[in-house]
């Protein structure tokens, strides 16, 4: 590949979050119940792979093994708040509802601005931390046809911003000459993208646009492929 965009998933293109997805379970199983989703933040806190992206986790690379130490996090979280009867049952439930590609907010811009940078020549490869059924996931999503390739944390033993993670996405694309990375995290994705000398472009996220990490800045993902555009002929 000659020009690659390197593009983040969650909170970039699309979105669910564990803690509304859990937090959805529960109230399923448990309508009455009294929880909100920031305890399932709090609670979980710190527990998540990615919160240890120093960390080489490549005992979890196949999907099972990946799931079965995520499970165990989740079901903890469960028992800590009294339903550590069924907490397997809906961690299971959990599963179902996160790899499912219609849970997903897809951000309005997202298949426009995708096409837009399809058109300009540039080959997208999705590169997120997230779950081993993340390729599944944007098959089934509008703009799935469009993307090359999808590299997920959870399939190769490393996370954004791991430089580890970032070369081995250089490699799987045969270290493009020209190369770009969208995303909405400074660190995973701004932050990361510098230290593996690839520019950025942070979306979505104003909190730290001003951040002398940011050198582009782009509301949406319209704005992110005008940069493109613009700046990256």
């Amino acid at each position: 590949m000659r020009k690659v965009v390197f593009m983040d998933f969650h909170g970039t293109i699309a979105y669910k979050s564990y803690s509304d997805t859990l937090h959805q379970v529960l109230s399923e199983a448990h309508p009455d119940h009294l929880y909100t989703q920031s305890t399932f933040r709090d609670l979980l806190d710190g527990s998540y792979l990615w919160d240890s992206p120093e960390i080489a986790h490549p005992q979890y690379n196949k999907p099972e093994a990946w799931w079965s130490h995520m499970e165990a996090k989740l079901a903890e979280a469960y028992s800590q708040l009294g339903y550590k009867q069924d907490a397997l049952q809906m961690v299971k439930r959990f599963r179902e509802l996160y790899t499912d590609a219609n849970e997903y907010l897809i951000y309005e811009d997202s298949l426009e601005a995708i096409i837009k940078i399809r058109k300009m020549g540039w080959k997208i490869v999705i590169i997120s931390n997230h779950v081993p059924e993340l390729k599944d996931i944007i098959k089934a999503m509008p703009f799935g046809k469009y993307i090359r390739k999808v590299i997920s944390s959870a399939n190769i033993g490393y996370e954004k911003p791991n430089p580890k993670f970032y070369k081995y996405a250089l490699k799987k694309t045969c270290r493009p000459r020209k190369k770009i990375v969208i995303g909405d995290s400074i660190l995973a994705d701004i932050q990361g993208a510098a230290a593996a000398g690839i520019p950025a472009i942070l979306v979505r996220n104003s909190l730290f646009k001003d951040s002398g990490d940011c050198r582009y800045f782009a509301q949406d993902m319209m704005e992110a492929a005008e940069i493109i555009k613009e700046n990256f002929k």
